[in-house]
C-alpha cells in the first residue's frame, strides 16, 4: 500500500515589528544563572560615548581618603577624592559664575560644577569624564555667587574614567578639565533655573 508522507514542519510563529514588517518571534530569554551578558543601560547600548578615546588606562587619581579642609571649608569626602587628579580649597568670590550640567533625574544643586559651560557633549564628557549611564546631560544651570562671604569649595583636575561599566572596556574619557566640588544643596535649588544644554536643543556654550 502507498506510504502517506508526513506533513511539513510549520515555520515559527511571526510577530509584527514596530514598522509593520513581519519578523520571527523572539526566542525565549536565557534562564537565570546562565552566562548571558547583562543588559546595558538603554542610553549606552550600541554607541561609543561622545568624547571617548581608545584605551584601557584612565590615568592617575587621588586615593579614596578624606581630605580635611582649612577652617570654614568642608572636607572632601573619600568617595569623591578619586574623581580628582589634584584638589585644593578655593574661595569663590562674589560675582563668580559657575555651571552644572545634569539631567531630569539628578539634582540641579548637586556637588560637581565647572567654571565654564562646555560647547559640545564631546568636550563635556571628555573633559569632565562623565559616563553616559551617569548623566544624560540634557540640562544645565548657571549660578552667580551673590554678595557676601562667597563659597568655600574644592577645585582641581578631573580624573579620567574607563567605560567598562557602560559595556565598553576599550575606551576611556581622559578628564583633565578643572572641576569644583561642594556639598549637595550648598546652593539653594530655588536660585537655579534649568536650561537645555547647547547639544540638546538650545543655549550657547563657551567660557565665562
Amino acid at each position: 500500500m502507498p506510504v502517506t508522507p508526513l506533513p511539513p514542519i510549520p515555520p515559527p510563529p511571526s510577530v509584527k515589528g514596530s514598522g509593520g514588517s513581519t519578523t520571527a518571534a523572539t526566542p525565549p530569554a536565557a534562564p537565570t544563572g546562565s552566562s548571558a551578558p547583562p543588559a546595558l543601560d538603554p542610553r549606552v547600548a550600541g554607541r561609543v560615548t561622545p568624547g571617548a578615546v581608545p584605551g584601557t588606562d584612565p590615568g592617575p587619581r587621588l586615593p579614596a581618603a578624606e581630605i580635611p579642609g582649612p577652617p570654614g571649608w568642608p572636607a572632601l569626602p573619600a568617595r569623591d577624592a578619586p574623581n580628582f587628579t589634584d584638589a585644593k580649597p578655593v574661595h569663590l568670590t562674589p560675582g563668580t559664575k559657575i555651571y552644572r550640567v545634569f539631567d531630569g533625574s539628578s539634582n540641579p544643586a548637586g556637588s560637581y560644577w565647572a567654571l565654564a559651560l562646555p560647547a559640545s557633549e564631546e568636550s563635556w564628557r571628555s573633559g569632565n569624564a562623565v559616563l553616559d549611564s551617569w548623566n544624560a546631560g540634557t540640562q544645565y544651570v548657571e549660578y552667580t555667587v551673590p554678595p557676601g562671604d562667597g563659597l568655600h569649595v574644592w577645585q582641581g583636575g578631573t580624573s579620567g574614567q574607563g567605560l567598562k561599566d557602560d559595556g565598553d572596556p576599550n575606551h576611556v574619557l581622559t578628564g583633565g578639565e578643572q572641576q569644583i566640588w561642594m556639598p549637595r544643596n550648598t546652593i539653594p535649588k530655588g536660585d537655579l533655573t534649568p536650561q537645555p544644554t547647547p547639544w540638546s536643543g538650545g543655549g550657547t556654550g563657551g567660557s565665562t
